[in-house]
């Protein structure tokens, strides 16, 4: 429960994060951390584009901006939480622990 809660606080941290770069900074850091939120920007844009009917425009994005973050908020908490699970079961196993076999 520790492990998901650390991740769930990386994820949001991560997200609000990454959409403060996009929203408020311009040139190529606002193009880097749009890179790193484009998976779910993607999703959320599909997702969400039929339910999107605003006048268009910088309206759209801000608030596909501020749906995606939620969307990356799962999906790295999900990677993350995966990754940490599969390193603690290599490190059980005693696989992943070069230098510190036992002999």
């Amino acid at each position: 429960m520790r492990l998901l809660l650390r991740c769930a606080i990386f994820g949001v941290v991560y997200s609000l994060t990454i959409a403060a770069l996009i929203l408020f900074t311009t040139g190529w850091t606002s193009a880097a951390a749009f890179w790193l939120l484009y998976p779910a920007f993607r999703l959320g844009a599909a997702l969400f584009a039929p339910v999107l009917d605003f006048d268009g425009g910088p309206t759209n994005f801000v608030a596909l901006i501020v749906l995606s973050m939620f969307l990356n908020i799962i999906m790295s908490t999900g990677a993350l939480l995966l990754l940490l699970k599969i390193e603690s079961s290599l490190r059980r196993r005693g696989i992943g622990a070069r230098g510190h076999e036992s002999s």
